[in-house]
C-alpha cells in the first residue's frame, strides 16, 4: 500500500445528518454531487460577481470579477486532477493510493475547493481585510488584554472588556478579541459554509478549502515538521471545532497550485492587452 491511502483521507461523512454505513462507489460520488450542487447554487458563490479581481476598478467592459477568476482556478484544478489520475493509471497505481473507486470523488473535490477558495474574501482583497483588521484594532485593543492592568483595558465592547474574578471568561474574550482583530478571508470562508450557511458539506469537500491550522490566539512554537501547516495566524474561533473532522492533504495543496497558475495565466493577458 502506498503511503497516502485516500480510502481515508476523503471523508465522505457531514456534521449533520450524515449518511450511515458502507458505501458503493455510486452512493460515494452521489454524495459529492449534492456538494456540487450546494456549493453551486449558494448565494456565496453567486456574491462573487460583484467583487472585482486583480484591478478594483477595471476601465474594461469585460470586468473580471472573483467569479470569473474562480471558475478559471476550478477549470485548473479539474485539469491537474485529470491529469493526476490518468497518471497513476498508466502506473497502475489507482488501487495502491485507495482511488480506484474515488476518482470521481476525488475530481469532484478539487474542483469545488477551487471553486469556493475565495467565497470569505472581502471586497478589496487584502486590502479589505487590513482594513477590517485595523477597524477592531482601534476598538478592540486586544493589546491591552494581555499586558495591562484591568482597569486600564480601552475595549469600547462592554462584553468583551476584562474583569476581575471572571479569568475563566477573560480567557475567552481575549481569544475573540485576537480573532477579530485577524479577520482573514480562508478562515472567514470556512465560517460561510460550516456555520453562517449551514451547507452541511462533507468533511473531505471542507477540508479542501482549509489552508490553515493554527488559531489567531496561538502563542506556542511552531513545530520543526509540518511547520507549513501553522504558517499564518488565520483561524477563526468557530472553526476550531471542526478542525478534527478536516486533514491537511495533497487536494489543498492543487486548490493553491490552480490558483497560482490562474494569477500566472491573467498577469500574462494582461501584458499582452498592454495593461501595466
Amino acid at each position: 500500500m502506498a503511503q497516502i491511502d485516500f480510502r481515508k483521507k476523503i471523508n465522505w461523512h457531514r456534521r449533520y445528518r450524515s449518511p450511515q454505513g458502507v458505501k458503493t462507489e455510486h452512493e460515494i460520488l452521489r454524495i459529492f454531487e449534492s456538494d456540487r450542487g450546494r456549493i453551486i447554487n449558494s448565494p456565496a458563490i453567486r456574491r462573487l460577481q460583484q467583487k472585482t479581481q486583480v484591478f478594483p476598478l477595471e476601465r474594461n467592459a469585460a470586468v473580471r470579477t472573483r467569479l470569473t477568476h474562480s471558475m478559471e482556478v476550478q477549470q485548473v484544478g479539474r485539469y491537474i486532477a485529470k491529469e493526476i489520475l490518468s497518471r497513476l493509471k498508466e502506473l497502475k497505481l489507482l488501487e495502491a493510493y485507495g482511488l480506484d473507486e474515488l476518482t470521481g470523488p476525488f475530481e469532484s473535490i478539487v474542483e469545488m475547493s477551487c471553486l469556493m477558495h475565495d467565497i470569505g474574501n472581502p471586497p478589496f482583497g487584502h486590502f479589505g481585510e487590513a482594513a477590517i483588521n485595523d477597524w477592531f484594532r482601534q476598538r478592540l485593543h486586544p493589546e491591552d488584554a494581555e499586558s495591562q492592568p484591568l482597569t486600564d483595558d480601552r475595549c469600547s465592547v462592554a462584553a468583551l472588556r476584562l474583569r476581575d474574578g471572571e479569568e475563566p471568561l477573560n480567557e475567552l474574550r481575549r481569544k475573540i478579541r485576537q480573532d477579530l482583530c485577524h479577520f482573514e478571508g480562508n478562515a472567514q470562508g470556512i465560517r460561510l459554509v460550516h456555520t453562517l450557511m449551514r451547507m452541511n458539506l462533507t468533511w473531505a469537500q471542507v477540508g479542501g478549502i482549509l489552508k490553515y491550522t493554527r488559531p489567531a490566539w496561538w502563542r506556542g512554537e511552531t513545530p520543526e515538521t509540518h511547520h507549513y501547516l501553522m504558517k499564518s495566524r488565520v483561524i477563526i474561533f468557530l472553526k476550531k471545532p471542526i478542525l478534527p473532522g478536516c486533514v491537511k492533504n495533497l487536494i489543498g495543496a492543487l486548490q493553491s497550485f490552480s490558483i497560482n497558475v490562474d494569477y500566472g495565466s491573467c498577469r500574462r493577458h494582461l501584458l499582452l492587452c498592454g495593461r501595466p
